[in-house]
Formats: structure tokens, C-alpha cells, sequence
């Protein structure tokens, strides 16, 4: 039981994406070493790196001294305790594959990370970096439980929104922590940026999206949020179930045997 669903959320979860060519100890070098003050935009593109393996995602909202982005991102999760030996942050630019700032901060995924409960993480910046204001979403916070089903939800990824914009679809259903929504499903490295209702604010972060076979169109996928407060754990049987009812009101056939 959910072997189908749990074969997927190890490909599906990841929409992060492993930055290639290392330069030096394992992970890439700064463009220029000397560090001025640097503002932190929602939907930034980030590098994480952690026991020199990196990968790259999003920061999906910052909140006072702190951002928050996907759990999934950080290597070798599920913990990375925070501290001097937590996984390090920086600053990058995916158009020109150039650093934008020094390592600058650290990083922690969620108690209670496991599978898409809890996909959320904090990055804690150091000296000479601002988290700026959030211009995506908007300051408000809205709680996955005051979500309707059938309303619109947007996400923004660094990758497939670097001008600017962003890709909405229809609320599907909330499991704890965790909204789900229809619409294009993101791409590597928009991981771990903002989701939001327009109008109401930001939801949580992006954590990939379920989907029932590897062949499903993308009106049969739906896209994950994770609102960045610790929630109980989510069983594929509950995650194959909201699919299963959403794809009954699509009037699609289930694809469950």
C-alpha cells in the first residue's frame, strides 16, 4: 500500500537541482570574496551546500532575521543541526551561474522532516546580509487550513520565474502543513519558493508534487506547499487519497488498481 506513491516522492520531491563543476573542496567559489551588505529578495536563487555535495533552490519568505525555503533542499537531510556545522547559504545568480555573495549563512531543515511533512527549512544569515521585505507575496501569512478548495494558489521559482511572474492553479486540498494545488508543476530549483492566494498571502514553501504514474499529464500532478510551522507527519495513503478525490472531480478515471 502506497508503493506507487512512495517509488515517486523520491524523484518528484526533489525540485531542487545539484549545481555541477565544483571548483574547489567540493563546492563552487565565490565571484569575488569581499562581502558588502546584501538584501535577500523573496524567490532569491540560493545555493546550499552541506558535506560538499550543493544543490540549488529558492528562498520562499523571510521573516525578521530569518528565511525559509524547502527541507528537501539541504544535503544530507533529514537533519542538519544548526550551528557551526550546519549546511552554508549563499547567494546566486542561475543566468550567469556566478555567485552573488560569500557563504553567508547556515541552514536547518524542520523537526519532524520526513518525506513532504514538514518540508520547510530556516536559513539564519550572518554579518552584512538584510532579508528584505516580502514583495512576491506580501507580509500577511495565511493558514493551510483556511484554504477553500478550487481557489487560486501561485507559486514563484528562481528558475522558471527569473524576470518575475508566476505559475497559479486551483487549490486540490490540505494534509496537516501541507496545501496541494493544480497547475504546471515547477522545475529544478524553483524548490522552496514562495506559494501564496493572491490577495490573502503567502502560504507556505514549494515542496515539489505527487503525482500517480511517472506518465501523468500535468493536469493529473499536483503541486505542494509547506507552510513553515511543524505539523504531524503525512502517510502516502493520505497523500494517494487526495489525489485519487481530486482527480474524481476532475471527472477523470482514478488510476488506482
Amino acid at each position: 500500500m502506497g508503493a506507487w506513491l512512495s517509488s515517486l516522492l523520491s524523484a518528484c520531491l526533489i525540485a531542487s537541482s545539484t549545481v555541477p563543476a565544483p571548483t574547489h573542496d567540493g563546492v563552487p567559489e565565490p565571484a569575488d570574496p569581499a562581502q558588502e551588505q546584501v538584501s535577500v529578495a523573496q524567490g532569491a536563487a540560493i545555493l546550499i551546500e552541506s558535506g560538499g555535495e550543493v544543490s540549488a533552490c529558492t528562498v520562499g519568505y523571510n521573516d525578521g532575521a530569518v528565511s525559509y525555503t524547502a527541507a528537501h533542499c539541504v544535503p544530507s537531510v533529514p537533519s542538519v543541526p544548526s550551528g557551526a556545522d550546519s549546511a552554508r547559504v549563499a547567494l546566486w545568480d542561475p543566468a550567469t551561474g556566478e555567485m552573488r555573495s560569500d557563504w553567508v549563512g547556515t541552514i536547518a531543515s524542520a523537526p519532524g522532516f520526513a518525506g513532504r511533512a514538514n518540508d520547510f527549512a530556516t536559513i539564519t544569515w550572518g554579518p552584512g546580509i538584510k532579508a528584505g521585505p516580502n514583495d512576491i507575496t506580501g507580509e500577511a501569512r495565511l493558514d493551510p487550513g483556511e484554504v477553500e478548495a478550487g481557489e487560486t494558489v501561485c507559486y514563484a521559482g528562481s528558475l522558471s520565474h527569473p524576470g518575475g511572474g508566476a505559475t497559479c492553479g486551483k487549490a486540490a486540498g490540505t494534509i496537516n502543513n501541507t496545501v496541494y494545488f493544480a497547475g504546471e508543476t515547477s522545475h529544478p530549483g524553483d524548490s522552496g519558493g514562495p506559494v501564496w492566494v493572491p490577495g490573502r498571502g503567502f502560504l507556505g514553501v514549494l515542496s515539489g508534487y505527487i503525482m500517480a504514474t511517472e506518465q501523468a499529464p500535468a493536469e493529473e500532478r499536483l503541486n505542494a506547499a509547506a507552510a513553515p510551522e511543524v505539523g504531524a507527519p503525512i502517510s502516502p495513503q493520505r497523500e494517494r487519497e487526495l489525489l485519487e478525490s481530486y482527480l474524481i472531480s476532475m471527472r477523470t478515471a482514478p488510476l488506482f488498481t
